[in-house]
């Protein structure tokens, strides 16, 4: 009897454990949607997006942290970025959000197969008093327009991760096919799942394409937009009914 009563414990353990875990995985999807960077102070991403150690070394060798304070820095030159000649191949930034941005969009491109494009490598150095982003450099920008297949891509990861943010600069197309996706705060993201599509879709239209790529895009706003009017219509169909 006791036997018996161990192993209906242990079954009723197990979906409790997969309970835990997917309320675990359920914070962390919130903390890289947070708008509020108050909520999730510098050693949140410090402890979730740590620099490779070289790199946080060099880092430390530096007195430019420790001559600028990230707070002032950020309060009175949002967005500037600074480079440091010690350490070549990165740019500094303020917006500690931006690492989780382009984890998302990493995430999304892995899971989806999405070969051409591109998220360049983003770090948190510095100390939780003083920490910055550490951003990849894209050297291989090129002025060619983009194809069919590449914003086809594009429209895959705007619809997966309501990715707003879409503008010419932060789109650029690399000399070696694929295209970086360069600047991703989390304001860079509709919040409201209740977008629409084709509007996300709309914002990819100021980049430069071919004929073809442009024609496959407006009839992708097109699609999207009969789809999001057809489940409008059905909806308010079910409540007359």
């Amino acid at each position: 009897m006791k036997k018996l009563l161990n192993i209906f414990l242990f079954a009723l353990c197990i979906p409790l454990t997969f309970i835990q875990a997917e309320d675990q995985r359920s914070i962390d999807v919130r903390a890289l949607y947070c708008t509020s960077r108050s909520e999730y102070p510098a050693q949140y991403y410090l402890d979730t997006y740590p620099a490779p150690a070289e790199l946080q070394q060099m880092v430390q060798l530096e007195t430019f942290f420790g001559q600028k304070k990230i707070a002032e820095i950020a309060h009175r030159e949002h967005g500037r970025a600074y480079t440091i000649h010690t350490i070549p191949g990165f740019y500094f930034k303020p917006e500690l959000d931006r690492v989780a941005g382009a984890q998302i969009l990493q995430h999304i491109i892995e899971q989806e197969g999405y070969n051409l494009l591109f998220v360049p490598q983003k770090y948190i150095v510095g100390s939780n008093n003083d920490a910055w982003v550490a951003a990849q450099m894209v050297r291989n920008i090129c002025e060619q327009p983009l194809n069919k297949l590449q914003i086809q891509q594009l429209c895959g990861l705007v619809k997966k991760s309501y990715f707003i943010d879409t503008h010419a600069g932060n789109i650029l197309p690399m000399a070696d096919g694929r295209v970086a996706l360069i600047d991703t705060e989390l304001d860079g993201f509709a919040h409201d799942k209740k977008v629409r599509i084709d509007g996300l879709f709309r914002m990819l239209c100021s980049l430069t394409m071919t004929s073809e790529a442009r024609t496959f895009l407006m009839q992708e706003i097109e699609r999207e937009r009969f789809r999001n009017n057809y489940d409008a219509h059905s909806f308010e169909k079910l409540h007359i009914a």
